[in-house]
Parts: C-alpha cells; structure tokens; sequence
C-alpha cells in the first residue's frame, strides 16, 4: 500500500467517526416531564412567578399552599421536543419558579432552556389559573 493511499485510508475513517457524532449543542431532545427539567428537587419551590407576555403584567405567588397545589397539578406534565426548533418571538406566559430569591427554572407552556416543545394546552390552562387565581399581587 503506497503511502498517499495509507493517507487518503486515514482521512476517510477520521471523517467518517467525525460525521457519526451530534454537533455540539445539537443534542437529541426528548420527551420530559416538567419536574425532570427542574435543577433538584421541584417540591422545594417556595414561589412561582408569572409574566403575562401579552400585556406585560408580572404577578408573584408565594401562598404555600397554592404553590404546592399547582406545582402538584403541574410536575408531570410531559413536554414534546418541537420538531422545529427555528427561533421564536413572543409568549402566552412565562413561568419562573424560585427556591429563596434564586431563580431556579424558567419555562412557557412551549419552550424550556431554550428550546421548544409542542404547545401544551393543559400547562396553558393550569397558568392562566394560577395567573387569574392570584388577584391583586401584580408587579
């Protein structure tokens, strides 16, 4: 074997293990429930706030035992990877949910972490209760 084709051998088998793995960033998604996107533990949610993406309206709820009774509704919602992750403007509603002042996981009822899930109908609703349900605690 002649040493340009001992290269050209070489080349090829570097390429082909190269094009066998994801870019970086390019990871597989897949289906989760919310809880498995939470950093720890999701019962230790103290507070959960909620921006109204379409009026600009921001409300803090932090009655314990409404957090506990939604956060309960809402853990094992499952979250679709979207096909289509092309980027995005705008929002129903935007989830934060705290441990003390730490922000511990942002979400919509359709994207987490940066990327996006099939609209999740039954998440939307559970926010919009939980946003109407908490009264005069805008911000």
């Amino acid at each position: 074997m002649s040493q340009r084709t001992a290269w050209l051998l070489m080349i090829i088998v570097l390429l082909a293990g190269c094009s066998a793995e994801a870019p970086p960033g390019k990871a597989e998604l897949k289906t989760q429930r919310l809880h498995e996107f939470y950093p720890g533990s999701i019962s230790n949610v103290e507070a959960v706030e909620i921006l109204d993406g379409s009026t600009g309206d921001r409300k803090l709820i932090s009655d314990e035992l409404m957090v506990r009774d939604w956060i309960n509704q809402v853990k094992d919602m499952i979250f679709v990877p979207d096909p289509n992750q092309e980027g995005r403007t705008g929002f129903l509603y935007e989830v934060s949910l705290f441990e003390g002042e730490e922000r511990k996981l942002s979400f919509t009822p359709s994207a987490v972490g940066g990327h996006y899930y099939l609209h999740n109908e039954k998440l939307l609703a559970r926010v919009e209760a939980l946003f109407q349900g908490a009264g005069g605690k805008s911000q």
